[in-house]
């Protein structure tokens, strides 16, 4: 369902590819997405072992099919905005090392990111391979303020989330308590991010950290 609301939301304006990471022992998923191919969508597949870490998940499937924009989506996900490819490649004309995000139909927040060439080359990666689970949105989006002093850029398109189980979901103080702990690391990274994609030297990130420092998990 998530593939194919985005297939059949796309403008067919853009060369879209879609490239899905299913783990070896997912026996239905694999028959489904060889039923998918057979039936012409375009669905490249990676299978192997479930990955010690969510973020490298992204990482390694752009590693083996490069693109000029690569838009996350994960399979509790389903896109509602027709166009949705159309709305994605005019932003990338107009900020080409953009990082951008799509907005949740429901009230709750939906951190659903694309991410284009220019900054994964700039930044090593689309993710960070730290987490078991989680927060490498969250990482991401604080990575792209104190990179560029600016926030976070939101499309319209909509998707609707309906989150299932978490797998691996535990210690999450610990990794709650990490994320928290490596602002300084994200300032960083900022400064190198910029500095890879030719713009002056940040300056907000110090403060950033301070104020969001003041609401500890």
């Amino acid at each position: 369902a998530a593939l194919y609301s985005l297939f059949l939301c796309a403008s067919d304006k853009h060369e879209v590819q879609f490239c899905v990471a299913c783990d070896d022992d997912d026996e239905p998923t694999k028959l489904a997405l060889r039923e998918l191919r057979q039936s012409h969508l375009p669905v490249f597949v990676r299978v192997g072992p479930r990955p010690e870490t969510l973020g490298s998940v992204a990482n390694d499937l752009a590693a083996h099919w490069p693109a000029d924009v690569y838009q996350i989506f994960a399979d509790d996900l389903m896109c509602i905005t027709h166009g949705w490819d159309e709305i994605l490649a005019q932003a990338v004309t107009n900020t080409p090392h953009g990082v951008f995000w799509m907005k949740s139909a429901k009230e709750q927040r939906s951190l659903v990111p694309a991410v284009t060439e220019k900054w994964r080359a700039a930044a090593g990666g689309i993710f960070t391979e730290h987490f078991p689970f989680w927060f490498d949105d969250l990482w991401l989006e604080e990575l792209w303020v104190m990179a560029t002093d600016e926030a976070p850029m939101e499309l319209e398109t909509l998707v609707v989330d309906r989150p299932s189980s978490t797998h691996r979901m535990r210690e999450l103080g610990f990794w709650a308590g990490f994320y928290y702990s490596m602002r300084q690391e994200r300032i960083r990274h900022g400064r190198e991010i910029a500095t890879a994609l030719g713009f002056a030297t940040p300056v907000i990130g110090d403060e950033f950290a301070r104020r969001m420092n003041a609401y500890p998990p």
